[in-house]
C-alpha cells in the first residue's frame, strides 16, 4: 500500500496506410445511462468495491487517445496506484 505505481507499457504501431484513430475508455468515459431497473436496486460488494476504484482513480492512462499516421507508433502506459 503507497508504494509507487505499477506501470505497463505498451507499443501501439500503425502497420497500415491509413491514420488510425484509438483510445482507451473506463466506464465512465462512456457515459451510457443505466436502464432503471439497473439504478433502483442494492449495490454488490463487487459493485461497491467497482466504484471505489473508479472514483479514486487507481487506473490512470497517458495518452488515452490518438491517431497514428500510417507507419508511426506511440508508447502507452498504464500505471495502477497500491491505495488500498
Amino acid at each position: 500500500i503507497n508504494s509507487a505505481p505499477s506501470e505497463v507499457h505498451l507499443l501501439l504501431e500503425n502497420c497500415s496506410d491509413l491514420e488510425t484513430p484509438w483510445s482507451f475508455l473506463f466506464p465512465k468515459d462512456l457515459q451510457v445511462e443505466l436502464e432503471y431497473w439497473a439504478r433502483t436496486g442494492e449495490f454488490t460488494e463487487e459493485e461497491l468495491n467497482e466504484i471505489k476504484l473508479q472514483d479514486n482513480k487507481i487506473f490512470t492512462i497517458q495518452p488515452k487517445k490518438g491517431v497514428l499516421a500510417a507507419g508511426s507508433s506511440v508508447t502507452v502506459t498504464l500505471a495502477y496506484k497500491h491505495i488500498f
